[in-house]
């Protein structure tokens, strides 16, 4: 697999950021990730050339969009993120530690509890390395299944 990482980061971002009025795409014309706002108006009432004209990179980005020449970027489910925080509390060593955890997902806002918990607990720093090789290993099998092409991804050869 050969990604940079630079993109690899992108596509890392696009499968943790949820965009509640727009979405990521890799752009194969480049091989860049963007994203797209999309408001109803925004394909309504404007004409093509309109949309273009606002600035270039704009301009670029609903080009590629408009030519279908993009692969969706969807985020990570947030059952999938959840299923993480859980394994994580799970291999929390002390007892008190891992129960605190379980508590914050089990209450309102599970996901900023969580971190919380983890600030209070000083696990901030090993949540975070495990959750960026959560990361890292889906975007590589995002790249590998969506841009080469390939549907037998081997788990060793992941990051």
């Amino acid at each position: 697999m050969n990604i940079s990482k630079e993109l690899l980061g992108d596509i890392v971002f696009a499968l943790s950021t949820r965009l509640p009025e727009g979405f990521f795409f890799y752009d194969r014309t480049d091989g860049d990730v963007k994203s797209l706002s999309m408001y109803p108006s925004f394909y309504e009432d404007e004409d093509e050339e309109t949309i273009l004209s606002d600035n270039e990179w704009e301009a670029e980005t609903v080009q590629a969009y408009l030519n279908h020449d993009v692969i969706i970027i969807r985020p990570i489910p947030s059952y999938e993120a959840f299923a993480l925080m859980e394994n994580f509390a799970e291999s929390v060593t002390s007892e008190e530690a891992r129960m605190k955890l379980f508590h914050a997902l089990e209450r309102k806002h599970p996901f900023s509890r969580f971190k919380d918990a983890l600030f209070k607990l000083g696990l901030l720093d090993q949540w975070y390395k495990v959750e960026d090789g959560f990361y890292k290993k889906e975007a590589c099998k995002w790249y590998q299944m969506n841009v080469e092409g390939q549907d037998d991804i081997i788990e060793e050869d992941l990051p």
